[in-house]
């Protein structure tokens, strides 16, 4: 595992140039990404977008009860895809 004093890592480094599995983490608990209504996120396949490796992004939120029912994909459409 490589790490540093912050709060990401990386879990499993790859093969050269990033040619194999990768996972990494990275935790916004010193830099929290703050929104009130709605948040739109996007990933970087490489500079400029020429990469079209398969990446995947877990996020959690916490909210105060009671809330409005959630408009969420099936759980299979949610899966990672198989390798």
């Amino acid at each position: 595992m490589v790490s540093d004093a912050s709060s990401h890592s990386t879990t499993m480094p790859g093969g050269p140039n990033w040619s194999r599995k990768i996972s990494l983490y990275r935790f916004h608990i010193e830099d929290p990404v703050c929104f009130r209504k709605s948040i739109r996120v996007t990933i970087e396949h490489g500079h400029n977008n020429h990469r079209s490796d398969d990446i995947s992004s877990t996020a959690y939120w916490y909210q105060s009860e009671p809330h409005q029912p959630f408009d969420l994909l099936p759980v299979a459409q949610r899966l990672p895809r198989p390798h």
